[in-house]
């Protein structure tokens, strides 16, 4: 259960990262045009 719990943890970190990316990404994009 505990490691299940880790994963998840992990898993929520990665997406919060890719999220910020993402929309890092598309302000530049919006900016530029």
């Amino acid at each position: 259960m505990l490691a299940t719990a880790v994963l998840w943890e992990q898993l929520h970190k990665q997406l919060h990262f890719v999220f910020l990316i993402s929309v890092f990404i598309r302000e530049k994009k919006s900016r530029e045009k």
